[in-house]
């Protein structure tokens, strides 16, 4: 294959790696730079010099301008957020850089009005999910007093028109999941199905510690995250705790210092800036994914798996076809969990396993190297 020059533009800096969204289009065009010279367009501030990149431009957005964006989008009959990320000095530059590449990549639907509307080469929109249809969950699990529900409802109506019209400019749209096209009215022939992958490392479960924690892992900061992680503590660490009193729960990734002090009140530590999740979770008997609002693939899952962390997890969380009921300690209400929670206590031969076999299974088919293989085919 020729090498090529490719443009990645995403609506926020993906450095340091903090959340799927990130960590997915980082993966990307790492893989991709190691046969050509990739460029990045960006929104944030740059925190060191990354190896894999050729070239990066980052602008700022400042809280005035995202406001008078912010409004105009709303004139314009927009999605809000379209607005949040516009910023016409480095749409200006963009235009002024695009004709040097061969391929752009824009990185989620926001972006995809930085589209050039002269650019000749080959685009793709990584879209990685439906946006519009993470709000309906959203939306479908908010009390009807609560006001952000009016927000997500309108939200959810304008993304989705913004990606039909959209979808329809690009060469190549790429989802995680096949699920998202389901009831779904863009456009399908330019569709490309290339699913998350994760970094298979050693699987820590498969040694002598004592294993008495509990995690989640996510970025806190996201309604989905924050509102597993409250449903945990208070109703199933209670239960947990009147029968093993030693348990301890422990919540890691990107959360805010508001967030922070909040679960401290109910008696849960954050760790927060998690490179290595390994580091972590050496005495780490499961982890934990329960969340009920959601779209796609749930990557904690395969984060767990990638180091042999066996999952507790509810129904709605596993979304991946290799891994079935026989891998995974999946619950419907509080008595199945708790004989779950009892398997991994009292059952060590059992969870032992179930690690080896998650372990085996990530490693085998959601290993990134082999994922990515099918980016090379669409560029």
């Amino acid at each position: 294959m020729t090498s090529k020059k490719i443009l990645v533009i995403t609506s926020r800096y993906p450095f340091p790696v903090r959340g799927g969204d990130k960590l997915r289009i980082a993966e990307i065009m790492k893989h991709l730079s190691k046969k050509n010279k990739i460029d990045l367009v960006s929104i944030g501030k740059k925190t060191k010099k990354i190896k894999f990149l050729n070239k990066q431009y980052l602008f700022n957005n400042n809280s005035l301008q995202k406001i008078f964006q912010i409004f105009k989008s709303f004139i314009k009959n927009e999605p809000l957020q379209i607005g949040l990320f516009k910023i016409p000095e480095m749409k200006k530059k963009i235009m002024e850089i695009s004709m040097n590449y061969d391929v752009i990549i824009f990185h989620l639907i926001r972006s995809a009005y930085y589209l050039p509307n002269n650019y000749s080469g080959k685009k793709i929109l990584e879209m990685t999910d439906l946006i519009s249809k993470n709000y309906l969950t959203v939306y479908e699990n908010l009390n009807n007093l609560n006001l952000l529900k009016w927000l997500y409802s309108y939200e959810k109506k304008k993304l989705e028109k913004f990606e039909q019209i959209y979808s329809k400019k690009f060469d190549h749209v790429v989802l995680v999941n096949k699920k998202d096209l389901k009831n779904s009215k863009i456009k399908k022939n330019n569709i490309k199905i290339i699913g998350n992958g994760t970094i298979i490392k050693k699987n820590i479960y498969i040694n002598k510690r004592i294993k008495n924690n509990v995690i989640f892992f996510g970025n806190i900061n996201s309604l989905a995250n924050r509102n597993a992680c409250v449903d945990f503590i208070d109703n199933y660490l209670p239960k947990i705790k009147l029968v093993y009193p030693n348990i301890e729960f422990k919540i890691l990734g990107n959360c805010s210092p508001i967030l922070k002090f909040f679960f401290r009140l109910k008696g849960v530590t954050v760790y927060s800036n998690i490179n290595n999740l390994s580091d972590h979770s050496k005495n780490t008997l499961a982890g934990i994914c329960n969340v009920n609002i959601q779209s796609g693939l749930q990557n904690k899952i395969l984060d767990y798996t990638s180091i042999g962390i066996p999952v507790l997890c509810n129904q709605k969380s596993n979304n991946f076809k290799f891994l079935t009921k026989k891998d995974l300690l999946v619950y419907e209400n509080d008595f199945s969990f708790m004989t779950n929670f009892h398997k991994l206590m009292k059952n060590k031969k059992f969870v032992e396993n179930i690690s080896k076999k998650c372990f085996h299974k990530t490693s085998k088919y959601y290993d990134w190297k082999n994922i990515l293989t099918k980016y090379s085919s669409i560029i």
